[in-house]
């Protein structure tokens, strides 16, 4: 197979385009993909599609993915038609998107680092500005939000997520019944989550039923609900306050019977031993008052 033919296959090159040299700049470590359309194909505006006239044509590069250790670059002259509609317009080229200096390919490849590793990260990686891979993010949100569609979800979630050196925090609203995330607000407070609902359709906000939310971000007096995940965190969190408090008053009244319990309290029986689940039995059918909060717990989560 011959080198232009290659790059014609892997570089996403299509009719009425085509690869016509390939030249390897060694002492720039750089290889140079020359991409030219064929003679007679018919011009038509990128907007409205229209066959056009014309008008001129100017030299583009784009960035393409590596070759090996070398830097690849496709460059074409692009065609500039003369719309009757909307004037003198460049075509579309079907490896890159408009105004773009690097590939669609390019492109796909950091944004699946960016999914692995943070912005600083990934364009010392690449040996590209921190605008270029910005911007390349900014770009992928954009195309997903205009896949997405209308927002018609029925139950929303509101929580919070810590990241990088976990002491900053995203609050993130997310449809539960189709488990997608609709919203990402920068901070913690109210404020943002207000912005993003007075952006939706009244019709949206009828059709919502409830919303699951933090207790720190409680605001509204109707609609609220407790997802299950925090419900049983709290009910945990109240069986261990209760499990400490009468294990001291045990200890001092010389009765060990809660030492060594902790963990039993809070783990899922499903995932004990037998016999750490015969003893843990005998403690849960006890008349421990850790027992009784204990059984309550396990009473409010299968509600």
């Amino acid at each position: 197979m011959r080198d232009t033919d290659l790059y014609t296959r892997i570089s996403g090159i299509e009719v009425p385009w085509q690869v016509s040299t390939v030249k390897v700049e060694m002492a720039k470590g750089e290889i140079i993909v020359h991409v030219e359309r064929k003679v007679g194909a018919k011009l038509c505006c990128p907007i409205c599609g229209r066959e056009s006239q014309g008008y001129d044509s100017r030299r583009r590069r784009w960035h393409h993915l590596d070759t090996c250790q070398y830097k690849t670059i496709l460059e074409a002259d692009i065609p500039r038609v003369e719309c009757p509609e909307h004037g003198v317009v460049a075509t579309s080229v079907p490896w890159a998107e408009p105004n773009s200096g690097f590939t669609a390919m390019f492109k796909a490849l950091v944004i699946d680092r960016l999914k692995k590793a943070s912005t600083a990260a990934v364009w010392r990686l690449m040996g590209l500005s921190w605008n270029a891979i910005d911007k390349t993010m900014q770009q992928a949100v954009k195309r997903g939000l205009a896949r997405r569609g209308e927002i018609c979800a029925r139950h929303l979630g509101v929580d919070e997520t810590a990241f990088k050196t976990r002491h900053d925090y995203v609050t993130i609203v997310s449809d539960q019944d189709e488990s997608k995330v609709l919203h990402v607000s920068s901070d913690r407070k109210k404020a943002g989550l207000k912005k993003w609902y007075e952006s939706l359709p009244e019709c949206y906000l009828q059709a919502i039923e409830s919303v699951s939310i933090l207790e720190s971000l409680l605001s509204a007096q109707e609609k609220i609900a407790f997802d299950k995940f925090h419900v049983t965190k709290y009910l945990g969190e109240a069986v261990d306050k209760v499990r400490r408090q009468e294990h001291r008053v045990l200890m001092t009244e010389g009765h060990e019977d809660l030492k060594g319990s902790k963990h039993d309290w809070l783990y899922n029986q499903a995932n004990m031993t037998p016999e750490k689940r015969r003893s843990f039995r005998a403690l849960r059918e006890s008349t421990l008052k850790t027992a009784h909060t204990w059984a309550i717990k396990e009473l409010a989560i299968s509600l």
